[in-house]
């Protein structure tokens, strides 16, 4: 099949890389002149892992190019599919101008009938907002000819497109960044909201190499499977806002969240994903996607009370490991120098949006501390964040991050913080102190060592010095 793909952000280029992948010819198209550029130099915009070999590979058996134009694209493809972004507005909303804009240039160039696939997450009822918009961008481009026609050929323009059909139809995407490129290529569902059967039937043959490993496709009403998507992300924040504030009240009742995690995970109703505590969620997906719903119900004269309560804990949570370091230091960190691992909002993937690191380190240098940074991928995007804050420095390896920093602080789960070489630690920091935001080490390895490690919904360890002294003080 011939598919063009409008934007080339995580969800765009990944989905067109994938239909690709599975035969398909493909063309993506996006209005960013420096992004096409570098794609067709061989450069991925972003870090997702696999994405590079599978781009290369496809533009080099000419099922993928990248273009800068619309009307070559949609005059090229049978299916478009639209995954441009919906960033939020201040109260939430979601600012759909982008999705309007395709809708436009859908309209000024449709030359036949099209099935038009909105991938982005968005609002319930934005397919009707894009389908509205074709037929009124087409309904005016017919006016416009209407005044300036002279000759019988525009008439039958016209007249031909009148007749132009298409289809609208919602297919939202679940891919997981870090994971992107597997979750596209293995999905566990493909949800379809559609009520034309023609539409159907052409998404049942565009999928069908899924299908015939058993992958379902799961058919539904197209404000069903608009709604489906916000319920997933939903979900999993739910869990994860969930985790942490059992992690608080472990913390006050002498508990240990590992042990309840694995006294939950083992019911099947529960299972282990996205209950590990932590110091909150990022990234442009669950925190977006929250507040736009929440948006959606307060417009609809109905309050969200859990949805609320998921953002409020976060908010909270991501706020947390400052608490420590205030409550370590005795609430004064003017003039401390703090090493930071991890600046991603997750491992495997360069984005820092919402990332609970950003909270972290605005937080302590607005009280007065420096930071020396290490992320394996997300520095770059970390120094275009932080251009303009001297307060904050950059390290090629997380060792180097280390040196003459007062303590460490771990904000992402990188697999590489997991080896830890704790004599480096010991030398290089001025006292060897953790704040973990990310469980990465046991209690008993903390003890071992001789550190002070402090982590999320577990009793802290104090270095014996420490220990020592506070008993002192206690019987004093």
């Amino acid at each position: 099949m011939k598919i063009t793909v409008f934007g080339t952000g995580y969800v765009g280029l990944v989905q067109a890389a994938t239909l690709a992948e599975l035969g398909h010819d493909v063309m993506c198209v996006d209005i960013n002149h420096a992004k096409i550029n570098q794609l067709n130099d061989g450069i991925i915009p972003f870090f997702e892992p696999g994405l590079d070999q599978l781009v290369e590979r496809n533009k080099l058996a000419h099922r993928l190019s990248f273009s800068l134009n619309p009307k070559e694209c949609i005059e090229f493809a049978d299916i478009l599919f639209i995954a441009v972004g919906t960033p939020s507005y201040e109260d939430g909303s979601a600012d759909l101008s982008a999705i309007e804009t395709v809708a436009k240039t859908i309209g000024n160039y449709i030359n036949g009938y099209k099935l038009i696939i909105n991938k982005s997450t968005v609002p319930v009822g934005t397919v009707d907002l894009v389908k509205n918009t074709i037929l009124e961008t087409l309904a005016e481009n017919a006016s416009s000819y209407v005044q300036a026609m002279n000759s019988n050929d525009k008439l039958a323009s016209i007249l031909n497109r009148d007749k132009i059909e298409f289809d609208v139809i919602s297919n939202p995407e679940f891919l997981k960044e870090g994971t992107a490129v597997i979750d596209s290529l293995h999905p566990e569902r493909i949800i379809i909201g559609s009520n034309s059967k023609k539409a159907l039937s052409i998404m049942r043959k565009l999928y069908h190499s899924f299908t015939k490993k058993g992958i379902p496709i799961l058919e539904m009403d197209v404000r069903s499977a608009e709604l489906t998507k916000y319920a997933a992300n939903c979900m999993l924040a739910t869990k994860i806002s969930f985790i942490n504030e059992m992690a608080r009240l472990a913390e006050l009742l002498g508990a240990d969240i590992d042990a309840i995690k694995a006294g939950i995970a083992s019911d099947s109703r529960i299972g282990p994903s996205f209950i590990d505590a932590g110091c909150g969620y990022g990234g442009s997906c669950f925190p977006k996607d929250i507040q736009c719903l929440i948006n959606k119900a307060k417009e609809h004269q109905f309050f969200p009370h859990l949805l609320t309560a998921i953002e409020a804990v976060n908010s909270e949570q991501k706020t947390l490991l400052v608490d420590r370091v205030l409550n370590y230091y005795g609430h004064d960190i003017s003039g401390k120098h703090f090493a930071i691992w991890g600046l991603s909002f997750k491992p495997e993937t360069d984005d820092i949006r919402n990332s609970p690191s950003l909270t972290v380190i605005n937080s302590i240098c607005k009280l007065g501390a420096t930071c020396t940074a290490f992320d394996p991928v997300a520095i770059t995007n970390s120094k275009q964040y932080f251009a303009n804050n001297q307060q904050v420095t950059f390290a090629e390896s997380k060792e180097l991050a280390l040196i003459d920093a007062d303590a460490l602080i771990i904000c992402t789960d990188w697999q590489q913080f997991y080896e830890i070489n704790f004599d480096i630690l010991k030398t290089s920091l001025t006292e060897p102190v953790i704040f973990d935001g990310r469980n990465l080490f046991s209690l008993a390895d903390a003890i071992a060592q001789n550190i002070t490690y402090i982590s999320i919904g577990r009793k802290p360890v104090y270095r014996k010095e420490q220990y020592l002294n506070q008993i002192k003080k206690d019987s004093a």
